[in-house]
Protein backbone atom coordinates (compact mmCIF):
# COMPACT_ATOMS: atom_id res chain seq x y z
CA UNK A 1 0.00 0.00 0.00
CA UNK A 2 1.51 3.38 -1.36
CA UNK A 3 2.00 5.85 1.91
CA UNK A 4 -1.32 8.42 2.29
CA UNK A 5 0.40 12.24 0.89
CA UNK A 6 -0.35 14.46 3.66
CA UNK A 7 -0.08 18.19 3.09
CA UNK A 8 -0.61 21.19 5.89
CA UNK A 9 -2.29 24.09 4.64
CA UNK A 10 -1.95 26.46 7.73
CA UNK A 11 -1.57 26.12 11.55
CA UNK A 12 -4.61 27.31 13.14
CA UNK A 13 -4.71 28.40 16.86
CA UNK A 14 -8.36 28.27 18.87
CA UNK A 15 -8.19 32.30 18.57
CA UNK A 16 -8.85 31.86 14.57
CA UNK A 17 -12.36 30.52 14.84
CA UNK A 18 -14.94 33.34 14.60
CA UNK A 19 -18.28 34.48 13.12
CA UNK A 20 -18.62 37.89 14.66
CA UNK A 21 -15.92 37.32 17.27
CA UNK A 22 -17.61 34.22 18.25
CA UNK A 23 -15.56 31.23 17.58
CA UNK A 24 -17.64 29.24 14.83
CA UNK A 25 -15.37 28.77 11.56
CA UNK A 26 -11.91 28.49 11.06
CA UNK A 27 -10.64 31.60 9.65
CA UNK A 28 -8.59 31.14 7.06
CA UNK A 29 -6.64 33.66 5.51
CA UNK A 30 -6.52 34.26 1.15
CA UNK A 31 -3.30 32.36 0.91
CA UNK A 32 -4.47 29.04 2.94
CA UNK A 33 -7.76 29.14 0.69
CA UNK A 34 -4.97 29.54 -2.32
CA UNK A 35 -3.19 26.58 -0.90
CA UNK A 36 -6.20 24.33 -0.45
CA UNK A 37 -7.42 25.16 -3.72
CA UNK A 38 -3.95 24.29 -5.07
CA UNK A 39 -4.24 21.07 -3.36
CA UNK A 40 -7.56 20.12 -4.94
CA UNK A 41 -6.25 20.73 -8.43
CA UNK A 42 -3.03 18.51 -8.22
CA UNK A 43 -4.60 15.38 -6.41
CA UNK A 44 -7.70 15.74 -8.03
CA UNK A 45 -10.36 13.44 -5.64
CA UNK A 46 -13.05 12.12 -5.95
CA UNK A 47 -14.74 13.02 -2.62
CA UNK A 48 -13.63 15.06 0.05
CA UNK A 49 -14.65 14.63 3.94
CA UNK A 50 -14.64 17.65 5.68
CA UNK A 51 -14.99 17.07 9.63
CA UNK A 52 -17.02 19.72 10.94
CA UNK A 53 -18.63 23.02 10.26
CA UNK A 54 -15.66 24.71 11.52
CA UNK A 55 -13.99 23.95 7.84
CA UNK A 56 -16.97 25.45 6.27
CA UNK A 57 -14.67 28.44 4.37
CA UNK A 58 -13.73 25.70 2.30
CA UNK A 59 -17.20 24.20 0.65
CA UNK A 60 -16.56 27.12 -1.62
CA UNK A 61 -13.36 25.75 -3.68
CA UNK A 62 -14.81 21.87 -3.07
CA UNK A 63 -18.24 22.96 -4.76
CA UNK A 64 -15.85 24.53 -7.45
CA UNK A 65 -13.81 21.08 -8.01
CA UNK A 66 -15.04 18.23 -9.53
CA UNK A 67 -15.11 16.70 -6.05
CA UNK A 68 -17.82 15.49 -3.61
CA UNK A 69 -18.22 17.12 -0.39
CA UNK A 70 -19.23 15.11 2.43
CA UNK A 71 -19.71 17.15 5.81
CA UNK A 72 -19.13 14.47 8.89
CA UNK A 73 -20.43 16.20 11.97
CA UNK A 74 -19.55 15.25 15.36
CA UNK A 75 -21.72 17.09 16.89
CA UNK A 76 -24.30 19.46 16.04
CA UNK A 77 -22.16 22.02 17.98
CA UNK A 78 -25.46 24.99 17.94
CA UNK A 79 -27.06 22.49 20.13
CA UNK A 80 -24.25 21.73 22.61
CA UNK A 81 -23.05 25.78 22.65
CA UNK A 82 -27.19 26.28 23.60
CA UNK A 83 -27.34 23.36 26.25
CA UNK A 84 -23.76 24.38 27.74
CA UNK A 85 -25.19 27.81 27.79
CA UNK A 86 -28.26 26.62 29.81
CA UNK A 87 -26.34 24.89 32.34
CA UNK A 88 -24.40 28.58 33.00
CA UNK A 89 -25.66 30.20 36.64
CA UNK A 90 -27.71 33.26 36.29
CA UNK A 91 -25.59 34.64 38.79
CA UNK A 92 -22.95 34.38 35.63
CA UNK A 93 -24.60 36.59 32.84
CA UNK A 94 -22.01 37.41 30.89
CA UNK A 95 -20.36 33.97 30.57
CA UNK A 96 -24.34 33.00 30.10
CA UNK A 97 -25.14 35.47 27.38
CA UNK A 98 -21.38 34.53 25.42
CA UNK A 99 -22.52 30.61 25.27
CA UNK A 100 -25.76 31.94 24.12
CA UNK A 101 -24.30 34.01 21.37
CA UNK A 102 -21.90 31.43 20.44
CA UNK A 103 -25.08 29.06 20.05
CA UNK A 104 -26.86 31.74 17.75
CA UNK A 105 -23.49 31.63 15.38
CA UNK A 106 -22.81 28.35 14.67
CA UNK A 107 -26.71 27.49 14.44
CA UNK A 108 -26.24 30.10 11.20
CA UNK A 109 -23.28 28.16 10.14
CA UNK A 110 -24.94 24.75 10.38
CA UNK A 111 -27.85 26.10 8.44
CA UNK A 112 -25.84 27.76 5.60
CA UNK A 113 -23.40 24.59 5.61
CA UNK A 114 -26.16 21.54 5.41
CA UNK A 115 -27.46 22.67 2.28
CA UNK A 116 -23.86 22.72 0.33
CA UNK A 117 -23.08 19.05 1.54
CA UNK A 118 -23.44 16.29 -1.10
CA UNK A 119 -23.35 14.07 2.21
CA UNK A 120 -24.15 14.71 5.92
CA UNK A 121 -23.25 12.43 8.41
CA UNK A 122 -23.94 12.24 11.81
CA UNK A 123 -22.74 9.92 14.99
CA UNK A 124 -26.45 9.18 16.50
CA UNK A 125 -30.32 9.10 15.88
CA UNK A 126 -30.51 11.88 18.26
CA UNK A 127 -28.12 13.95 16.24
CA UNK A 128 -29.66 13.17 13.19
CA UNK A 129 -33.31 14.84 14.87
CA UNK A 130 -31.52 17.68 16.03
CA UNK A 131 -30.27 18.71 12.67
CA UNK A 132 -33.31 18.22 11.35
CA UNK A 133 -35.33 20.09 13.56
CA UNK A 134 -32.87 22.57 12.86
CA UNK A 135 -32.20 22.74 9.45
CA UNK A 136 -35.18 20.75 8.60
CA UNK A 137 -32.79 18.26 6.30
CA UNK A 138 -34.07 14.51 7.40
CA UNK A 139 -31.70 12.79 4.86
CA UNK A 140 -28.30 12.72 7.32
CA UNK A 141 -26.79 9.58 7.41
CA UNK A 142 -25.56 7.68 10.59
CA UNK A 143 -22.15 6.89 10.75
CA UNK A 144 -21.35 6.31 14.69
CA UNK A 145 -17.42 6.83 15.82
CA UNK A 146 -16.10 4.43 17.23
CA UNK A 147 -13.06 2.94 19.40
CA UNK A 148 -10.25 1.05 17.90
CA UNK A 149 -10.68 -2.39 18.43
CA UNK A 150 -7.38 -3.04 20.21
CA UNK A 151 -9.29 -1.31 23.50
CA UNK A 152 -11.69 -4.35 23.03
CA UNK A 153 -10.32 -6.63 26.08
CA UNK A 154 -11.01 -10.24 27.28
CA UNK A 155 -12.64 -11.05 30.33
CA UNK A 156 -12.25 -9.31 33.74
CA UNK A 157 -12.73 -9.61 36.88
CA UNK A 158 -14.03 -6.67 39.30
CA UNK A 159 -11.63 -6.30 41.93
CA UNK A 160 -11.73 -8.66 44.66
CA UNK A 161 -10.79 -8.31 48.37
CA UNK A 162 -8.79 -5.45 47.44
CA UNK A 163 -8.81 -1.78 48.39
CA UNK A 164 -11.90 -0.06 46.65
CA UNK A 165 -13.96 0.20 44.58
CA UNK A 166 -11.54 2.29 42.30
CA UNK A 167 -13.64 4.89 40.02
CA UNK A 168 -12.64 6.24 36.94
CA UNK A 169 -13.62 9.46 34.73
CA UNK A 170 -11.81 10.25 32.05
CA UNK A 171 -12.22 13.63 29.23
CA UNK A 172 -11.30 16.61 28.79
CA UNK A 173 -10.67 18.34 32.11
CA UNK A 174 -11.17 22.10 30.86
CA UNK A 175 -14.05 21.10 28.78
CA UNK A 176 -17.30 22.57 30.98
CA UNK A 177 -19.21 19.96 31.09
CA UNK A 178 -16.67 17.04 31.99
CA UNK A 179 -15.72 19.86 34.79
CA UNK A 180 -19.10 20.15 36.29
CA UNK A 181 -18.78 15.82 35.90
CA UNK A 182 -15.70 15.92 37.81
CA UNK A 183 -17.16 18.56 40.81
CA UNK A 184 -20.64 16.31 41.12
CA UNK A 185 -17.91 12.94 41.24
CA UNK A 186 -15.62 14.36 44.04
CA UNK A 187 -18.02 16.65 45.86
CA UNK A 188 -21.04 14.96 45.72
CA UNK A 189 -20.92 11.01 45.06
CA UNK A 190 -17.89 10.11 46.56
CA UNK A 191 -18.97 11.14 49.87
CA UNK A 192 -22.02 9.69 49.73
CA UNK A 193 -20.18 6.16 48.72
CA UNK A 194 -17.52 6.17 51.30
CA UNK A 195 -20.16 6.12 53.54
CA UNK A 196 -20.72 2.13 52.82
CA UNK A 197 -17.58 1.75 51.10
CA UNK A 198 -15.08 3.36 52.59
CA UNK A 199 -11.93 2.39 50.52
CA UNK A 200 -13.22 4.17 47.41
CA UNK A 201 -10.99 6.40 45.50
CA UNK A 202 -11.59 7.84 42.47
CA UNK A 203 -9.10 8.98 39.24
CA UNK A 204 -10.25 11.92 37.08
CA UNK A 205 -7.82 12.01 34.07
CA UNK A 206 -7.98 13.65 30.92
CA UNK A 207 -5.88 16.56 28.95
CA UNK A 208 -5.60 20.11 30.30
CA UNK A 209 -7.36 20.26 33.74
CA UNK A 210 -8.93 23.22 34.57
CA UNK A 211 -8.01 24.89 38.48
CA UNK A 212 -11.65 23.99 39.48
CA UNK A 213 -10.57 20.02 38.83
CA UNK A 214 -7.10 20.68 40.10
CA UNK A 215 -8.74 21.80 42.98
CA UNK A 216 -10.51 18.52 43.65
CA UNK A 217 -7.69 16.77 44.70
CA UNK A 218 -7.77 14.77 47.82
CA UNK A 219 -7.06 11.55 49.79
CA UNK A 220 -9.43 9.55 47.72
CA UNK A 221 -9.43 11.45 44.73
CA UNK A 222 -5.93 11.88 42.63
CA UNK A 223 -6.12 13.72 39.00
CA UNK A 224 -4.06 12.71 36.26
CA UNK A 225 -3.27 15.29 33.74
CA UNK A 226 -2.87 14.24 30.03
CA UNK A 227 -2.21 10.38 30.40
CA UNK A 228 -0.02 9.06 27.80
CA UNK A 229 -2.45 5.46 27.95
CA UNK A 230 -5.96 6.10 28.49
CA UNK A 231 -6.51 2.07 28.36
CA UNK A 232 -4.04 1.16 31.01
CA UNK A 233 -5.96 4.09 33.41
CA UNK A 234 -8.62 1.80 32.99
CA UNK A 235 -7.37 -1.16 33.15
CA UNK A 236 -6.87 -0.54 36.82
CA UNK A 237 -10.41 0.61 37.65
CA UNK A 238 -13.60 -0.84 38.20
CA UNK A 239 -16.26 1.49 37.17
CA UNK A 240 -16.22 4.30 35.37
CA UNK A 241 -19.13 7.44 36.69
CA UNK A 242 -20.21 9.52 34.31
CA UNK A 243 -22.47 12.10 35.64
CA UNK A 244 -22.50 14.08 32.06
CA UNK A 245 -25.80 16.64 32.13
CA UNK A 246 -24.56 18.22 28.72
CA UNK A 247 -23.39 16.99 25.81
CA UNK A 248 -23.53 16.11 22.35
CA UNK A 249 -22.13 13.71 19.36
CA UNK A 250 -20.32 10.02 20.55
CA UNK A 251 -19.78 9.76 24.28
CA UNK A 252 -17.08 8.29 23.73
CA UNK A 253 -15.70 7.95 27.21
CA UNK A 254 -18.60 5.42 27.65
CA UNK A 255 -16.99 3.33 24.93
CA UNK A 256 -13.70 3.41 25.76
CA UNK A 257 -14.44 2.09 29.33
CA UNK A 258 -16.91 -0.73 28.33
CA UNK A 259 -14.77 -2.07 25.59
CA UNK A 260 -12.18 -1.84 28.67
CA UNK A 261 -14.03 -4.40 30.56
CA UNK A 262 -15.17 -1.64 33.31
CA UNK A 263 -18.31 -1.36 34.66
CA UNK A 264 -20.49 2.09 33.82
CA UNK A 265 -22.72 3.98 35.47
CA UNK A 266 -23.81 7.18 33.83
CA UNK A 267 -26.34 9.80 33.10
CA UNK A 268 -28.96 9.46 30.27
CA UNK A 269 -27.38 12.42 28.84
CA UNK A 270 -24.42 10.68 29.06
CA UNK A 271 -25.28 7.11 27.28
CA UNK A 272 -27.74 9.34 24.94
CA UNK A 273 -27.13 7.84 20.90
CA UNK A 274 -25.87 4.62 22.35
CA UNK A 275 -28.61 2.28 21.95
CA UNK A 276 -27.26 0.97 25.12
CA UNK A 277 -29.80 -0.81 27.15
CA UNK A 278 -30.08 0.19 30.95
CA UNK A 279 -29.58 -2.55 33.40
CA UNK A 280 -27.80 -4.83 30.82
CA UNK A 281 -24.93 -2.47 29.26
CA UNK A 282 -24.31 -0.24 31.84
CA UNK A 283 -26.51 1.15 35.48
CA UNK A 284 -28.56 4.18 34.98
CA UNK A 285 -28.22 6.63 37.82
CA UNK A 286 -29.62 10.54 37.27
CA UNK A 287 -28.41 11.76 41.00
CA UNK A 288 -25.59 11.63 42.88
CA UNK A 289 -27.74 9.26 45.11
CA UNK A 290 -28.38 6.81 42.55
CA UNK A 291 -24.54 6.19 41.25
CA UNK A 292 -23.42 5.88 44.71
CA UNK A 293 -26.02 3.48 45.30
CA UNK A 294 -25.06 1.60 41.83
CA UNK A 295 -21.27 1.67 42.86
CA UNK A 296 -21.94 0.34 45.95
CA UNK A 297 -24.34 -2.79 44.85
CA UNK A 298 -22.61 -3.67 42.09
CA UNK A 299 -19.45 -3.54 43.92
CA UNK A 300 -20.48 -6.26 46.12
CA UNK A 301 -22.59 -8.72 43.59
CA UNK A 302 -19.58 -9.44 41.68
CA UNK A 303 -21.35 -11.43 39.31
CA UNK A 304 -24.00 -8.71 38.28
CA UNK A 305 -21.08 -6.79 37.84
CA UNK A 306 -19.41 -9.11 35.61
CA UNK A 307 -22.41 -9.91 33.44
CA UNK A 308 -22.80 -6.42 32.69
CA UNK A 309 -19.34 -5.49 31.93
CA UNK A 310 -19.77 -8.43 29.71
CA UNK A 311 -22.46 -7.36 27.68
CA UNK A 312 -21.13 -3.82 27.36
CA UNK A 313 -17.68 -4.97 26.10
CA UNK A 314 -19.38 -7.09 23.61
CA UNK A 315 -22.01 -4.40 22.33
CA UNK A 316 -19.33 -2.11 21.90
CA UNK A 317 -17.02 -4.82 20.37
CA UNK A 318 -20.26 -5.54 17.61
CA UNK A 319 -21.11 -1.90 16.88
CA UNK A 320 -18.75 0.36 17.81
CA UNK A 321 -14.95 -1.16 17.13
CA UNK A 322 -13.28 1.03 14.31
CA UNK A 323 -12.79 -3.03 11.98
CA UNK A 324 -17.11 -2.57 11.82
CA UNK A 325 -17.26 1.34 11.55
CA UNK A 326 -15.26 0.90 8.88
CA UNK A 327 -18.19 -0.77 6.19
CA UNK A 328 -20.04 1.99 7.26
CA UNK A 329 -17.82 4.53 6.11
CA UNK A 330 -17.43 3.06 2.69
CA UNK A 331 -21.07 2.30 2.30
CA UNK A 332 -21.63 5.92 2.72
CA UNK A 333 -18.81 6.81 0.51
CA UNK A 334 -20.40 4.65 -1.80
CA UNK A 335 -24.00 6.08 -1.61
CA UNK A 336 -22.53 9.46 -2.29
CA UNK A 337 -20.69 8.42 -5.28
CA UNK A 338 -22.43 6.11 -6.77
CA UNK A 339 -20.69 5.72 -10.27
CA UNK A 340 -17.29 5.30 -8.31
CA UNK A 341 -15.90 1.77 -7.48
CA UNK A 342 -15.08 1.71 -4.01
CA UNK A 343 -13.03 -1.00 -2.32
CA UNK A 344 -14.58 -2.78 0.66
CA UNK A 345 -12.65 -3.43 3.33
CA UNK A 346 -12.21 -7.13 5.06
CA UNK A 347 -14.74 -7.84 7.24
CA UNK A 348 -13.46 -8.34 10.82
CA UNK A 349 -12.58 -12.14 11.63
CA UNK A 350 -14.15 -13.22 15.23
CA UNK A 351 -13.05 -15.82 17.55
Amino acid sequence: MSPVPVAAIGNRSHSSYSVGGIRAVVALNKAELARFASLLKDFRPDVVLVEGVALHPLFKAIRESAARLILDMHNVESELARTIAAAEPWAKPFRRGKHFVKAYSLAVVERNAVPVADAVWVCSEADRTRLARLTRFSGAKIVPNGVPSSMVVGDRAINRGGPGPRIVFVGHLGYRPNVLAARELAGKVMPLLREHCPDATLTLAGRSPSRHVLRLAAPFVSIIGNPPIVSALLAQSDFAVIPLRQGGGTRIKILEALASGVVVVATSVAAEGLELVAGKHFALAETAEEMALAVSRLAEDHKAAATMAACGREFVASRYSVDVIAQRVVAEIRAAMPNRNIETPAAPVSG
